[in-house]
């Protein structure tokens, strides 16, 4: 008999817990703006420091950039790890977001080094396209998650030049 109240005591408990982490998440969670913002801001500090799982984490399993599948996560996390790209958003992000996507037009400086030539560059009207899509939060609670689809880099900025594209 106490091992079946201790039993339902923690199964009560469990549900407690993910129910309000669920109601935390959905209900009063951040606006998807402030978490369009949240999901730049972090994808662009880990690729500072050379942390390709916090870039990787926020790119979706079909990024492109200018339309082209730029490499492998593999290839994508080496070189994170190895130029740690200095990308800076030179501008304010005012998300427009609709429904399941939200784009950002925003200026950047790109400060890296790509097939041992190094950029410094101002892009202006870098276009970043994001995608709504569902990951899951304490492994079992379903949440909604911004990744990056795409990256359009102004005419200026010749990615094949430097071997990608």
């Amino acid at each position: 008999m106490l091992r079946s109240k201790f039993f339902w005591l923690v199964v009560g408990v469990f549900v407690a817990v993910y129910g309000f982490r669920y109601l935390q998440l959905t209900l009063f969670g951040p606006s998807d703006k402030d978490q369009i913002v949240a999901a730049l801001n972090r994808s662009l500090d880990a690729g500072r420091k050379g942390e390709d799982g916090g870039v990787l984490e926020y790119l979706s399993g079909d990024f492109k950039i200018n339309a082209e599948v730029p490499a492998s996560k593999g290839q994508i996390a080496n070189y994170i790890r190895q130029s740690k790209p200095d990308v800076t958003v030179t501008g304010p992000v005012a998300p427009t977001v609709s429904d399941q996507t939200a784009t950002v037009t925003v200026p950047m400086h790109v400060k890296t080094t790509i097939m041992s030539m190094p950029i410094d560059q101002t892009l202006n009207d870098v276009t970043i396209t994001f995608q709504k899509e569902t990951d899951m939060d304490w492994g079992v609670i379903p949440v909604s998650k911004w990744r990056i689809k795409s990256v359009y880099l102004p005419a200026g900025f010749d990615l094949e030049r430097f071997g990608g594209g």
